[in-house]
């Protein structure tokens, strides 16, 4: 985190430059008072006057310094949130697929989201905060020292309970943050998987389910933020004795000796005022070291995402695959693999999906459907066995190598604000408007573009608010079909459709030749015709496999899910 601060370092060089100003008028501001505390007892004509005029300037100086020191501090934090935030995110982005979905995407969401805000204002507007604090408690100090030596080994005797403090509970403090992010990333994933499946619990009419689950979790967060609350409360109470202590002592020995006759009243009044300012930065700066030690495995989280290699362990130099023809072939051979070693998805999976053909998947929910196609994507790799493109292992592929021969299509269309042109060709510029509008015509979306004003560039509000669920899933079908790629994966892209008018663009996406197309479906009905293959998958395993009518002969697997399934999707 460090590095942050070396970055603004000639900001931060000006916030002390300043601090030392300011607090410097501040001590003759105290001189000024004592001055005048001194012309009461011996009064001399002018003499106050001249002393409350040179109080007011000092004081406007003082106001105007503080002011700029605000402004400066206000400056820095912009600029190392900007840094940080940013940097945070293209960290995540430049990932590797493994190394990000490892954690998953609510991982990197709670950083962004929770953690980040309480490093800046935990750490390092604390930080900014203490260096102008040890300004002034150092100049405080040299002031004092100037009086006499003795009343500055005082006021430091007094001072040693709060040097100490800090480290009292210090590592409480730090387990207790580590325990309020860790909750904070829970949270933001439950709210996220409730806010997604708001359609699902409201046509169930389980709103009050859902409520209580989100009671409970908020509960669960909410609770550990108060035991950190109360842990740093008894933290300020340990910090108000020892500050208590050395303001009340170091001020019970200035009046001693005043009362003894050792110094004059006078001077009393300026080491009262600069005592006052030696306890009230040290207050700050006990409170600032309990936060910033409380950000410590916060920051560690943060810092160990920074510090990542970007790259996936497995990924080798830049390569290509060897291919005499656009599509390729994806095969499995004998691949094992399991989300952790009590879940085994895959069981010696082994299949090999030929080049330009087209393929259909069908298996009951968990079979592995998704699984393959993540270890297609690179997202995960085998326990054991080998996932290939063409001729060469996906595990030694980079993200960039596995983005250029695979699109895959979610059932959970994503687009984005912006210009339809900019949705379809990801800011792309070797795409003309003929090939967009190709593209958008074989997703059964061009008539409908033809008619905004803007045509292509009609813009798409943030989150495609102004567009319906199968808008946004043709455009982005519009858009894999823009980007040509060697090999289609498609995970119920027409889910959000109508029967016939995904029976229409499913028509358009296996007619593309020259492309391998692997879909998962679920729906049993007359478009599962339109395949090459049929691939049935039971417990991780391909059990048969072939052409409809084959299959349909074969009175397997597929036969019995047709005749439980296929009248009734039919009928619909």
């Amino acid at each position: 985190m460090e590095r942050y601060l070396i970055n603004n370092k000639k900001t931060i060089v000006l916030y002390s430059l300043l601090a030392v100003v300011a607090y410097a008028f501040l001590t003759l501001l105290y001189q000024c008072y004592a001055w005048i505390t001194d012309t009461i007892g011996s009064p001399v004509e002018g003499k106050a006057e001249r002393i409350t005029i040179a109080s007011i300037v000092i004081l406007i100086v003082l106001l105007v310094c503080l002011n700029i020191l605000a402004v400066v501090k206000r400056t820095i934090l912009y600029e190392i949130c900007r840094q940080f935030r940013s940097d945070v995110l293209s960290k995540a982005y430049q990932l590797g697929y493994v190394r990000y979905h490892l954690k998953g995407k609510e991982y990197y969401e709670s950083i962004l989201l929770n953690d980040i805000q309480t490093i800046e204002e935990d750490y390092f507007s604390n930080v900014i905060e203490f260096l102008g604090d040890s300004v002034q408690l150092v100049i405080m100090l040299a002031a004092i020292g100037m009086v006499g030596v003795p009343y500055l080994l005082v006021v430091l005797v007094f001072a040693i309970p709060s040097v100490i403090h800090p480290f009292l509970l210090r590592k409480k403090l730090e387990k207790r943050a580590l325990l309020v992010s860790e909750e904070k990333e829970d949270y933001t994933k439950e709210t996220d998987d409730l806010l997604r499946a708001f359609e699902l619990y409201k046509s169930a009419g389980k709103e009050q389910v859902m409520a209580a689950g989100f009671q409970q979790r908020v509960g669960k967060l909410e609770a550990s933020k108060l035991a950190q609350k109360n842990l740093r409360t008894w933290n300020s109470c340990l910090m108000a004795l020892c500050v208590y202590l050395l303001k009340a002592g170091s001020q019970m020995f200035f009046t001693y000796h005043a009362v003894r006759g050792v110094i004059a009243v006078a001077t009393v009044s300026l080491l009262f005022g600069l005592a006052n300012n030696v306890g009230n930065p040290v207050a700050a700066l006990l409170g600032y070291l309990g936060a910033i030690n409380g950000t410590k495995e916060v920051r560690k989280k943060c810092w160990e995402l920074l510090g990542e290699d970007a790259k996936d362990q497995f990924e080798s130099e830049d390569q290509d695959i060897d291919q005499s023809e656009k599509a390729v072939s994806v095969s499995f051979d004998k691949v094992q693999f399991g989300y952790s070693k009590e879940k085994q998805i895959l069981n010696g999976f082994t299949f090999c999906f030929e080049r330009g053909k087209k393929y259909a998947l069908y298996g009951a929910s968990g079979c592995g459907k998704s699984t393959v196609f993540r270890l297609i994507k690179g997202y995960c790799t085998p326990d054991s066995g080998h996932v290939m493109i063409g001729q060469t292992d996906v595990s030694t592929m980079k993200p960039d190598m596995i983005n250029r021969y695979i699109t895959y299509i979610s059932q959970v269309p994503f687009v984005f604000a912006g210009t339809i042109r900019e949705n379809l060709a990801m800011f792309r510029e070797d795409h003309s408007d003929q090939e967009m509008m190709d593209a958008l015509e074989a997703a059964g979306l061009a008539d409908l573009i033809r008619s905004f004003p803007g045509k292509l560039d009609e813009e798409i509000k943030e989150g495609g608010k102004n567009f319906s669920g199968g808008e946004k899933q043709r455009i982005t079908i519009a858009r894999a079909l823009l980007h040509k790629s060697a090999v289609l994966l498609v995970d119920e892209g027409t889910s959000a459709l109508d029967n016939e008018t995904a029976y229409q663009i499913e028509q358009n996406l296996l007619s593309q030749e020259g492309r391998t197309v692997i879909s998962i479906n679920h729906r049993v009905n007359d478009s599962v015709r339109l395949y090459d293959e049929i691939v049935m998958i039971q417990d991780g395993r391909v059990v048969e496999h072939g052409p409809y009518e084959l299959l349909m002969e074969a009175r397997g697997a597929f036969y019995k899910m047709w005749m439980e399934g296929g009248a009734k999707d039919n009928e619909a």
